[in-house]
């Protein structure tokens, strides 16, 4: 993605595109006739599951338990490229209760299939769709979805973070000013986080922190907070909490 979508629209049109691209990259690796697993895993099963519909119409709960053992207890990386496409798409869409389908999951599972070592075509089709979801998912009210998993997904690849901030950072829709707000807020321990973010590099989690600690950051903070409905002021005041609390230590 060369330039982060300013508007819904675009963002909408963006994330599209990249999507139809990963489909289409990733098409020359075929569905799997047979798979390789640990004998604690039901592969005749998951196999059924896998083919029980077409690539694009599978469903979460066909893909989850696939998408969560791939590679590591069931079957290899080609197998899991075929899928990789839907797992995404479903990701994106908001699949619910499936962990194999979370963005941070599927970064890790990335990383483990040595995905820097993969075609080229692969990895930048894969980069910008992941770019893409996180520039759509951000202009949500927080109530609705969740960006932060997406740029969690980019930091843990090693892609760009500090301008996505930005730019997030200069929206003005009151959705996305309470979704920055809300990742502000979580990024409270972000010096020795317990979560995801524990596996993004300390240089990339440093590169956050100086930006959130820059008074600028504070300062669109508190013009936002006061322009919020009164049922996202909260999300504002835990954020400033959070600032000063990277500040102090």
């Amino acid at each position: 993605m060369n330039e982060i979508p300013r508007d819904v629209v675009t963002a909408n049109a963006y994330l599209a595109d990249a999507l139809a691209d990963l489909y289409a990259v990733f098409s020359a690796y075929p569905v799997p006739t047979q798979l390789h697993a640990s004998p604690l895993r039901d592969t005749a099963k998951i196999l059924a599951h896998l083919i029980s519909a077409p690539l694009k119409e599978l469903s979460a709960n066909a893909l989850g338990r696939f998408a969560s053992h791939a590679i590591t207890t069931v079957g290899d990386v080609d197998d899991y490229k075929h899928f990789l496409p839907r797992i995404i798409h479903l990701a994106v869409v908001g699949a619910e209760g499936e962990p194999g389908l979370d963005p941070t999951l599927i970064a890790e599972k990335l990383l483990y299939a040595n995905w820097p070592g993969w075609p080229e075509a692969e990895r930048v089709t894969i980069i910008a769709v992941v770019e893409a979801a996180w520039a759509r998912l951000r202009f949500f009210h927080p109530d609705e979805r969740d960006a932060e998993d997406w740029l969690c997904a980019t930091a843990l690849l090693g892609l760009s973070v500090v301008p996505k901030l930005t730019v997030w950072l200069d929206d003005q829709a009151p959705g996305s000013a309470a979704q920055f707000a809300q990742f502000v807020a979580r990024m409270r321990d972000l010096r020795e986080p317990e979560d995801f973010w524990s596996g993004v590099p300390e240089g990339v989690r440093q590169s956050i922190i100086v930006f959130l600690c820059d008074p600028d950051v504070e300062t669109r903070l508190r013009g936002a907070g006061v322009a919020a409905a009164n049922s996202d002021i909260w999300l504002f005041e835990e954020a400033l909490k959070a600032i000063l609390h990277l500040k102090h230590t």
